[in-house]
């Protein structure tokens, strides 16, 4: 398992998990042609796309992650704010708090079957 740092400031954020077969990508503050050469353009192995909140550093490029069909998971604001409506947008109209619990617990998930697959 490997982090991939794409950036990590106030001019942009995006981070990619890979083990090999699978990537996931958490925030999407960065150029989307950046994301594509960091995975060499094989967006088959990426399972999804994490987004913490609305700034343009974390989420600016948020419309690319679901354009190019990856399932995205963001707060209801982040979708509110981007303007961005899709199938593969994930949204809750719970409160906050919760929301952000049940981001933390998909995330943590999906991370542990990264490393079990890794493992394997």
């Amino acid at each position: 398992m490997k982090l991939i740092v794409l950036g990590s400031s106030s001019s942009g954020n995006c981070y990619i998990l890979d083990n090999g077969n699978e990537a996931l990508i958490i925030e999407a503050g960065i150029r989307f042609q950046e994301v594509k050469k960091a995975l060499d353009f094989n967006l088959r192995k990426v399972v999804g796309c994490v987004v913490t909140h609305a700034h343009n550093d974390h989420a600016k490029y948020i419309k690319a992650m679901v354009d190019s069909g990856f399932h995205t998971l963001a707060l209801r604001e982040v979708w509110t704010a981007k303007g961005v409506w899709d199938s593969r947008s994930f949204w809750w109209l719970k409160r906050a708090k919760a929301i952000r619990w049940v981001i933390l617990r998909y995330f943590l998930f999906l991370l542990a079957m990264m490393c079990h697959v890794s493992a394997i």
